[in-house]
């Protein structure tokens, strides 16, 4: 788990689930990456997961903030759930 802070608050973030992650086929969300096709809604695909990781009380406040903090959101979600090539190491 990862904490974000937030202007009003802290959000607790998790990567997606196998299972998660099989509802969310047709954003582009897949196993081993996230590849959006043309014609998905990037928006609608951000948000969809923001809605499964966050709480109702989370989402509020994620919704009270900036744009940018909803990015960043998405995207430690996304880090969690496929891992960060920044933080791998060579072996």
């Amino acid at each position: 788990m990862q904490k974000i802070d937030i202007p009003g608050g802290v959000l607790e973030i998790r990567g997606l689930k196998r299972k998660e992650l099989k509802k969310l086929r047709k954003y582009g969300y897949k196993n081993t990456s996230f590849s959006p096709a043309e014609d998905v809604d990037l928006d609608e695909a951000i948000d969809k997961i923001l809605e499964l990781v966050l709480t109702k009380t989370e989402l509020d406040l994620l919704d009270d903030a900036e744009p940018r903090h909803a990015n960043e959101t998405w995207l430690a979600i996304i880090k969690q759930t496929y891992g960060d090539p920044a933080a791998e190491k060579n072996s």
